[in-house]
């Protein structure tokens, strides 16, 4: 598979992305947190997203496998 060259950035793509779920008024969104890099972009993203979509507070889920 070749590789073509976008016009956007990765930051810029996943926000859209997101931003495409907060638009979507029928679904619920909710982001499964661990305190982890991973999870903390993406509720930095879901709160940027949900914040230009008027769709705030975020529902987060907290999730650490340590505690259970």
């Amino acid at each position: 598979m070749s590789r073509r060259k976008l016009e956007t950035n990765v930051f810029d793509a996943a926000l859209d992305r997101m931003g495409h779920l907060y638009e979507d008024r029928r679904s619920r969104v909710v982001v499964a947190f661990s305190a982890g890099k991973d999870s903390g972009v993406c509720l930095e993203l879901a709160i940027m997203a949900a914040t230009l979509t008027d769709r705030l507070p975020v529902d987060v889920m907290i999730r650490d496998e340590e505690i259970m």
